[in-house]
């Protein structure tokens, strides 16, 4: 069984009073503290026992073994909160099911989730991280969801036909569905499920690893909104997360299997594999709309259409001819030239456009940010697919921080830092360096007499510099 190690986690000494009266700031919500597996199953008794009250669950870090699955029921109107507690730091909170239970059934109600590892849970069915009942509406942000196993379809996921799921800036890798000719690796959705700044790689078995379609509701019409993201190395059995590669399956569609409206924006669709028809993606029915996206190296094919269409808005790029993309803005035949899926700043993994890669200054679409937070365009134009690759003085990023406070050192050669957003502290060192702090109040410290280059970024207020030779944004 495949388990991702996750560093030492720090458990918190001081136990919190297990509810507290609700804050001024959000009077409508109790809010509930947690720090042992006790207190973590008697908030979820608490919750479905007062079902229209609104809850703020505040897990402080560490690791918790749920004793049976964690539910929410209630009033389809009122909301919960489960996220780690404010302001401890870096360390996760981690619910992890020991293959032992399925972590969440969200059953009604509006839920967030934020902050939280979600893993090793299992399912004699589906959604073994999390079954979405038709009357919920669940926001999962900043979440890792790994190594959850179901025996039959929607490895990870589960959203029942009027169930809604928004995935924001998580990672969803190594979630497994145990019978190939079932759907969903990762995601099963028969309702409506948003993707934004998301990995999802390394998910095996099952035909598609998100899988948008009908399957226990035939009358379900799903849809899927994929945007500035990355669905990369799915593929059947896939080795430990160290080598995240992947190898065939039998289905059809290895990262998107689709019978509904799905419409895919400014992602990066690449190295997915499948022995059937396209390791990308496949149209068994409805419409698949797709733009400014790469969709390039999937093995089996990039797309095919079985009885539904794909359909190109432009600016796509494919490095074969199987996608249909024939608008004038588009790119057939083109290598994406893509990097390895790595620690590119942001959060998450995602692949970076190498220095020659097409998909540089060629784009189109909307939108401020990149998957990592990095501003959109850098040159003329948008980069395609969900990394734009940044430049700072007009060199190449070397080193790039999250959207959050970053503190970045660079090395005694010469550094391309960007802290996007966030309070950042960018340091460089020995060379002419180019700092870029964007969005927030950000301190860039270049070295006297290096030539370094510091632009502080919007708004061209708070920052501060020492060392720079050149600075832009910085009063």
């Amino acid at each position: 069984m495949r388990v991702r190690l996750l560093g030492a986690i720090l458990l918190l000494a001081a136990v919190v009073p297990a509810i507290l009266a609700p804050g001024a700031a959000e009077a409508a919500f109790t809010v509930i503290n947690v720090s042992n597996d006790t207190e973590l199953q008697d908030a979820f008794t608490t919750i479905n026992g007062n079902p229209s009250q609104d809850y703020d669950v505040r897990i402080a870090p560490g690791t918790y073994n749920p004793l049976s699955t964690l539910e929410v029921n209630g009033d389809a109107t009122r909301c919960v909160k489960i996220r780690r507690f404010p302001n401890i730091g870096a360390a996760p909170v981690v619910l992890d099911g020991l293959l032992i239970t399925r972590i969440f059934n969200f059953v009604s109600g509006c839920i967030d989730v934020t902050q939280v590892v979600i893993q090793n849970g299992i399912a004699d069915d589906s959604g073994a991280a999390a079954l979405i009942g038709s009357n919920a509406k669940v926001k999962f942000k900043r979440c890792s969801i790994l190594n959850n196993v179901s025996a039959i379809a929607g490895g990870a996921i589960h959203v029942y036909q009027g169930g809604e799921l928004e995935l924001s800036r998580c990672e969803m890798a190594l979630n497994s569905a145990g019978d190939p000719n079932n759907p969903g690796a990762a995601i099963l959705n028969e309702g409506k499920t948003t993707i934004k700044r998301s990995t999802i790689d390394g998910n095996t078995m099952a035909e598609g690893t998100i899988a948008s379609m009908p399957f226990i509701f035939p009358e379900a019409t799903p849809f899927l909104f994929l945007d500035q993201s990355t669905v990369t190395n799915n593929g059947l059995d896939a080795p430990p997360l160290v080598a995240r590669a992947a190898g065939p399956t039998t289905g059809q569609g290895a990262a998107i299997l689709n019978d509904g409206t799905a419409t895919i924006t400014n992602s990066t669709i690449s190295h997915n594999q499948d022995q059937g028809a396209a390791g990308g993606l496949s149209a068994i029915g409805g419409t698949i709309t797709v733009r400014n996206t790469i969709v390039a190296n999937n093995s089996g094919g990039n797309c095919n259409e079985a009885g539904g269409d794909i359909v190109s808005n432009g600016h796509n790029l494919e490095n074969t001819n199987t996608c249909g993309f024939t608008l004038a803005t588009d790119k057939r035949n083109t290598p994406a030239g893509l990097g390895p899926l790595q620690n590119n700043g942001g959060g998450i993994p995602t692949r970076l456009p190498g220095p020659t890669s097409a998909a540089i200054d060629t784009g189109g679409g909307t939108g401020p940010l990149d998957q990592r937070g990095m501003s959109r365009p850098q040159g003329l134009k948008r980069d395609r697919g969900a990394v734009e690759v940044g430049f700072c003085f007009g060199e190449r990023e070397t080193k790039v921080g999250t959207d959050e406070a970053n503190t970045l050192n660079g090395t005694t050669g010469v550094d391309v830092m960007f802290g996007l957003g966030g309070n950042d502290k960018l340091v460089g060192k020995a060379g002419n360096d180019r700092l870029c702090g964007d969005a927030g109040t950000d301190q860039l410290r270049g070295d006297a007499g290096g030539g370094d280059k510091c632009n502080g970024g919007p708004p061209a207020t708070g920052d501060t510099q020492t060392g720079c030779e050149t600075t832009v944004n910085i009063p």
